[in-house]
């Protein structure tokens, strides 16, 4: 099964209720509220340009949630000190410039939109090459009337909200990253960032500048101590010459290493810090997902079994693991074992070394709710799919435990 073979083959539209956000942010402001549509865009790269194509900063313009990358997705933004008159312009401008951005003017509102602002997000997705097997599942869930419990409606059915496998990145290691940082051993979680590569190069001239570039720091990597900052002055403007084009982002961390060769946590720190949360956000979620299989399991023994356990069957949340979490945090007494699986305490969450990236104890729902599912049967081999979910859900969660195929990233 091929899921996003192009952009257009898996749309999202943010859900709002305006009325309701006319009524909390109030009406006729100095904040102007687009319906921003982006296609094959990262969510900051978009906005960035957006901010570009405007001629504005982009910490001007606010929204309720990232989005896919590989999509077309539609989104409220809100963009601070712009009058309806300069609205109308920044639409004109941009729509009749960009065919990879559009922009749609909402309204002028008081207060700029919050993460919470959403309702969640409607997907319709295009699957590509779908076995007999899994069209049937998918097909299945349509039809199904009767469901678990009966808080469920004839249309709408629970997933687990498993974090999915974006969330750790393009080589699925931004967990083991964040675990190193939070052990305070910056240096190896340097050296995995620069050797986080994709598999999927084919351009043979790529190649071999990337195996030049592995070479060079593997060696620097292995001879880090021994290597005096001479020698190492030497080596990273060599790394600068072939370092790939998809890791030019982390050229601020060879440009820091080439004036102070030893420097690991201030080379670090030349990366943005949504990225350098994005490791720690990543270790706390590889973190959930373990908690979460250990809730699942125990769910499904006791459907084999038949037996009642109203603990586990009441749970609806439980805390992503944090420094500020206590003997009241749901699920405390499992996320302390999962800590010390990995030769960690509460504390060490809190990052002295790095106080910027302390990690806090939230909630988070154990199930998605997946509302208005519907499945539609395009040719032989391809369906398209559509649902509603909430906010903090993955789509491709949906996707996975319907057809039976998940990949659950977990330490």
């Amino acid at each position: 099964m091929i899921i996003k073979r192009e952009p257009s083959h898996f749309r999202v539209d943010e859900l709002y209720d305006l009325k309701q956000l006319q009524e909390e942010k109030g009406v006729g402001g100095n904040y102007a509220y687009f319906l921003f549509t982006k296609i094959n865009l990262s969510g900051q790269k978009a906005i960035v340009f957006l901010a570009q194509k405007l001629s504005i900063n982009s910490k001007r313009i606010h929204f309720c949630g990232t989005k896919d990358k590989v999509a077309i997705t539609t989104q409220l933004i809100s963009i601070q000190n712009c009058s309806e008159q300069k609205a109308f312009e920044f639409v004109e401008l941009l729509n009749s410039q960009s065919e990879d951005m559009k922009l749609e003017h909402v309204g002028q509102f008081n207060n700029r939109l919050n993460l919470s602002n959403n309702l969640g997000n409607r997907f319709e997705i295009i699957l590509e090459e779908v076995s007999e097997e899994e069209k049937e599942k998918f097909m299945k869930k349509e039809k199904e009337k009767e469901n678990e419990t009966e808080n469920e409606t004839e249309n709408e059915f629970k997933v687990f909200n498993f974090f999915q496998t974006q969330r750790f990145g393009i080589c699925k290691n931004t967990h083991k990253i964040g675990l190193l940082l939070i052990k305070n051993q910056i240096k190896n979680a340097l050296f995995e960032i620069l050797l986080s590569l994709p598999q999927n190069i084919d351009d043979e001239e790529e190649i071999v500048k990337i195996n030049s570039y592995i070479t060079l720091i593997e060696e620097i990597k292995t001879n880090f101590e021994e290597l005096s900052q001479e020698e190492l002055k030497i080596k990273y403007p060599e790394v600068k010459e072939v370092l790939p084009q998809f890791l030019r982002g982390y050229l601020s961390i060879i440009n820091h290493l080439i004036n102070t060769p030893k420097d690991v946590s201030g080379a670090f720190r030349t990366l943005p810090k949504k990225l350098r949360t994005l490791y720690i956000h990543a270790f706390q979620s590889a973190i959930f997902n373990k908690h979460l299989l250990h809730i699942k399991d125990r769910l499904n023994n006791l459907n084999l079994n038949l037996k009642g356990d109203e603990n586990i069957k009441s749970i609806e949340k439980i805390s992503l693991v944090g420094f500020d979490m206590d003997s009241s945090s749901i699920g405390f007494e499992k996320n302390i074992e999962l800590l010390k699986e990995l030769d960690l305490k509460v504390e060490d969450l809190q990052l002295k070394h790095m106080p910027e990236l302390q990690l806090f104890a939230i909630e988070k729902e154990i199930f998605s709710i997946v509302k208005n599912y519907t499945c539609e049967e395009i040719d032989s081999n391809t369906l398209k799919i559509s649902f509603d979910l909430q906010t903090g859900s993955y789509a491709t969660q949906v996707i996975s435990e319907i057809s039976e195929e998940e990949e659950i990233i977990r330490f």
